[in-house]
């Protein structure tokens, strides 16, 4: 679960991306070889 008024922004192979009112985090994360890429949450 996320804190309050933090959205959950994409999802890319190597990281996470949240959102909170304007400003936007980029979090590395491990990457696991041959694992299907997940699709980006945002909008379009």
């Amino acid at each position: 679960m996320l804190a309050k008024d933090v959205r959950l922004v994409a999802i890319e192979s190597d990281a996470v991306v949240i959102e909170q009112g304007t400003e936007r985090t980029r979090f590395k994360v491990a990457s696991l070889a041959g694992l299907p890429e997940l699709p980006s949450l945002l909008r379009r």
